[in-house]
């Protein structure tokens, strides 16, 4: 994703909360596959953000595998601990 490779800190985080909003629309919109392209996309980009572990739960709860969800749960969870 070309928004992604572009330099700066402002374009960085402006790039974790475009993924973000685009991973939440694709689950939305019940396009899984790419919700679940951009949480990895976003997990590449920003690997210490909750954020992108919280759309992967949900994206595995909704595949059934409720293993990986409680997992990618729990990073979350513990990626927000101060």
């Amino acid at each position: 994703m070309r928004m992604r490779s572009l330099p700066g800190s402002d374009v960085w985080s402006d790039s974790v909360f475009h993924l973000r909003f685009i991973a939440e629309v694709a689950m939305k919109a019940g396009e899984w596959d790419l919700a679940r392209f951009v949480a990895h996309q976003l997990e590449t980009h920003a690997p210490y953000y909750a954020g992108d572990h919280s759309i992967l739960s949900l994206v595995a709860q909704h595949d059934g595998d409720k293993a990986e969800a409680s997992r990618e749960s729990d990073l979350a969870r513990k990626l927000l601990q101060p």
